[in-house]
């Protein structure tokens, strides 16, 4: 692999926007716009098409890092062992399965070729439209709902939609760590609201991470001029307050004095006559791995999950961590691991509650089929701490 576009980073070595950067925003911009059903071809998957092919006008060559070859790794255990139930089952979901994560890779190595400040300036607006564009589709009430109470606006699931908000702030907050990015705080009240009326359990907890660990993220940041007693003071006092508030939370919760919709569903999980452990398992489709546990050391494939016996129903599993332990086993998924730790090794700290909500976050549904979770990860190498500029006072 070439580490070329290393110098990237601090040379700006794409200082113009290219037409693949182009056609990459235009992928980002009609992504949210679902018009056949999930999983199929989108409007934004040709132009994101588009983008990878237009890096190669003029006989030009992509460029990888050296730290993507353990991407390339995971990606051929994906093909392989994708390849190996398709065989047996003559399934296409796994072959859809393996499209997915190809034209992940086509997303990191767009991003790879592009990096610039430039690009970032360009990321920010569409980032910004895409959030306004759901919150214009809201209050003028032309936005798809799911049932009475779940917003989902252009998508067609509430999750996809509130994934789509949340990762899209978790973008605008890591520019805001090379570039300034105006009204970043206006953003995470527009995207909070909007992911509250999407009532998505997983979303909510992410962005309430993501508030928390950047007021002490903020405070560690000014311990020295607030002095050392009222940092402390104040790292005290907010976290006892959360800790009340949560016992509070959950106390309303069990009394049943709440009646909004979100907490009728955080109600039915914690009353369900399973144990927490078991009722997550069950509410993500993660029994199969109880029931199934030397899957892990080989992998299932992605796909057919009607071969096994889940409670309830055959679903597939939500994308969690364990989910792609389950998919592709240990060994595969280990270089995916050492591919995301390459990554964000060096991450700046400014930027580690996003680091810790999108993690966190992941436990409950990580997506890995959306390229914003990708983008993501590069944007954590690329706001690393080697780099010659400064962080965003």
């Amino acid at each position: 692999m070439q580490d070329g576009i290393v110098q990237g980073k601090n040379n700006n070595l794409v200082s113009h926007i290219t037409l693949s950067a182009l056609m990459f925003y235009l992928a980002l911009l009609t992504k949210p716009f679902y018009i056949l059903p999930s999983g199929s071809f989108q409007i934004g998957d040709f132009f994101m098409m588009l983008a990878f092919l237009s890096l190669f006008i003029g006989g030009k060559k992509a460029h990888l890092e050296s730290s993507d070859r353990y991407f390339i790794v995971f990606l051929v255990g994906v093909i392989l062992i994708n390849l190996f139930y398709y065989f047996r089952y003559f399934n296409f979901s796994f072959i859809r399965s393996i499209l997915f994560f190809f034209f992940n890779f086509l997303v990191i190595i767009i991003v790879r070729n592009n990096y610039s400040d430039g690009f970032l300036k360009g990321l920010e607006k569409v980032c910004k439209f895409n959030i306004l564009l759901q919150l214009f589709i809201f209050i003028i009430g032309k936005g798809a709902w799911l049932g009475a109470y779940r917003f989902m606006g252009t998508y067609n699931d509430p999750n996809q939609f509130a994934y789509g908000l949340f990762s899209t702030y978790l973008i605008l907050y890591c520019i805001n760590r090379k570039l300034r990015v105006k009204f970043l705080y206006l953003f995470f009240l527009i995207t909070s609201f909007l992911i509250f009326r999407s009532y998505s359990m997983g979303m909510l907890l992410g962005m309430a991470m993501l508030f928390v660990f950047d007021i002490y993220a903020w405070l560690y940041k000014h311990k020295s001029s607030l002095g050392y007693g009222l940092y402390y003071f104040l790292i005290i006092s907010f976290t006892v307050i959360l800790i009340v508030f949560l016992v509070m939370f959950v106390g309303d919760l069990v009394g049943g004095r709440f009646s909004l919709q979100l907490f009728r569903r955080v109600r039915y999980k914690i009353n369900r006559r399973e144990s927490i452990i078991n009722s997550f398992l069950l509410d993500r489709h993660l029994d199969n791995i109880i029931n199934h546990p030397l899957v892990l050391l080989y992998g299932s494939g992605e796909g057919l999950m009607d071969r096994f016996n889940s409670v309830g129903d055959a679903r597939e599993l939500h994308s969690t961590w364990l989910g792609l332990l389950f998919y592709y086993g240990i060994i595969p998924v280990s270089f995916l691991f050492v591919w995301i730790y390459k990554n964000i090794k060096r991450i700046d700290k400014s930027l580690i509650p996003v680091l810790i909500a999108l993690f966190f976050e992941a436990l409950t549904l990580i997506n890995h089929r959306q390229p914003s979770f990708w983008i993501l990860i590069l944007l954590f190498s690329y706001c690393s701490v080697d780099t010659k500029d400064e962080p965003v006072q």
